[in-house]
């Protein structure tokens, strides 16, 4: 069985409201994945008495390496499947793997297209971490950077008693190998000429004073196809901005 969660936020257990700009935060996430990456943007209704999730959830499901995830701007990202490379089962039957997340959740619609549209120059999304490190690496290659190999690396670490993640970017390139935070695109921590192969032996080249890193994880992601080449498959023409733009 498969579960790896991938939190980019603060993990509490009171329950929070699914603000007006929910369905904005998923729909700003869509378009940073850009379209060659399989999403559906969905409206789940939780009846859970206590719960982290509002009544109505405004959520994105994605696919990456060959993993279905779960997307909300309350919580981050977190997989969704069970199992790799099950993805046809996982998508005709999606409700077993939402109430794994949340029991409470009892119902789920896929929002029309018109609700789901792509937004233009999206912000950055709250606990969009992991998604923004995904469009971080297509910005690299519309950047011209050759990159080899691709993973996420998710830390986590304890701040007064509470359990905190974060997932960065790492690539290798003809420079050598890079964790890229997307929080702070502007600075490049050189790991090497590799990217190590241990988890942990990565998460020590992050560099934040006084947090102390007690989990990693590292998961391998394909390598992306540039902007241009995506919007010359769609028949779209490449707009008059610079290449690679995504906030």
């Amino acid at each position: 069985m498969l579960r790896i969660f991938l939190f980019c936020c603060v993990l509490v257990g009171s329950a929070l409201g699914d603000t007006s700009s929910a369905l904005e935060n998923v729909q700003r996430a869509r378009t940073l994945l850009g379209p060659d990456v399989w999403s559906r943007v969905v409206r789940v209704e939780n009846v859970a008495r206590s719960s982290i999730y509002a009544r109505t959830v405004h959520a994105l499901i994605f696919e990456t390496s060959g993993i279905l995830w779960f997307y909300t701007d309350v919580n981050g990202t977190q997989s969704l499947s069970l199992h790799r490379h099950n993805l046809a089962a996982e998508k005709a039957d999606l409700l077993p793997l939402l109430q794994k997340i949340e029991p409470g959740f009892v119902r789920f619609e896929i929002v029309d297209s018109d609700a789901a549209k792509r937004i233009e120059k999206p912000a950055s999304i709250p606990n969009g971490c992991m998604i923004e490190s995904l469009a971080a690496a297509r910005k690299l290659v519309d950047e011209g950077v050759e990159v080899k190999r691709a993973a996420l690396l998710s830390f986590y670490f304890n701040v007064n008693q509470t359990i905190h993640g974060h997932t960065l970017l790492g690539y290798e390139s003809d420079d050598g190998a890079f964790l890229l935070d997307p929080a702070d695109p502007d600075r490049r921590i050189y790991v090497g000429d590799r990217l190590p192969d241990e988890p942990m032996v990565l998460a020590s080249k992050v560099d934040r004073p006084g947090v102390s890193i007690f989990k990693a994880r590292t998961l391998s992601i394909p390598l992306p196809r540039s902007t241009a080449a995506m919007l010359a498959e769609s028949g779209e023409a490449p707009r008059p901005t610079s290449p690679g733009m995504i906030n």
